[in-house]
């Protein structure tokens, strides 16, 4: 994807639509190098379990509408949205929000509105079926997540931040890393 290094200035995403089965590898191999940058901040514990959990693209896509953006045929990015967050099943946003997860951009395509687009394709959805609001749960590691989601208008509702270890309870390290919450009321 090398071809990709120059995409940040001028790429737009061509197409978001939803992923196909046969694309779930593709999107699998887009979270290690979408987490790479975050590494070696003295919380790579949190990273591997997230990263453990994201791979399971096809449990998600059992239960969540996924979405990839594309780029002259290549997939860039993907989410996957839940028209209830209590589909996730283990989110403890209110029933009846619409929630998304698994956010990802390919980091050759950083800067290119990849994220934006996917994100604001849930807003569309959470809308289109009737949602009060979109919630989703960040770690705080990740601050290009957290910047996007309040650049789109997402607020943080801390009423429903999660400590790291609820969400990977097989850890039991307390480093204060928590479940960030944010919603979009629509």
């Amino acid at each position: 994807m090398g071809a990709l290094a120059d995409m940040t200035d001028t790429a737009t995403v061509t197409d978001v639509r939803p992923a196909r089965a046969d694309e779930l590898d593709a999107i699998a191999g887009l979270f290690a190098p979408g987490l790479a940058r975050y590494r070696g901040r003295g919380a790579d514990w949190i990273l591997d379990a997230y990263l453990a959990e994201l791979l399971d693209v096809r449990s998600r896509f059992a239960v969540a509408e996924t979405y990839v953006a594309v780029v002259d045929g290549r997939i860039l990015g993907s989410i996957a949205f839940y028209r209830d967050v209590v589909l996730e099943g283990w989110s403890n946003l209110p029933a009846g929000w619409a929630g998304f997860r698994a956010l990802v951009v390919h980091p050759d395509a950083r800067g290119s509105g990849t994220g934006r687009q996917l994100v604001e394709h849930c807003l569309l959805r959470a809308r289109a079926v009737g949602a009060p609001a979109l919630g989703i749960h960040t770690i705080a590691l990740l601050e290009d997540a957290v910047r996007l989601y309040e650049r789109v208008g997402f607020v943080r509702c801390p009423e429903f931040d999660m400590p790291a270890a609820d969400v990977f309870p097989s850890h039991d390290a307390d480093d204060g890393l928590a479940g960030l919450a944010f919603r979009h009321d629509l």
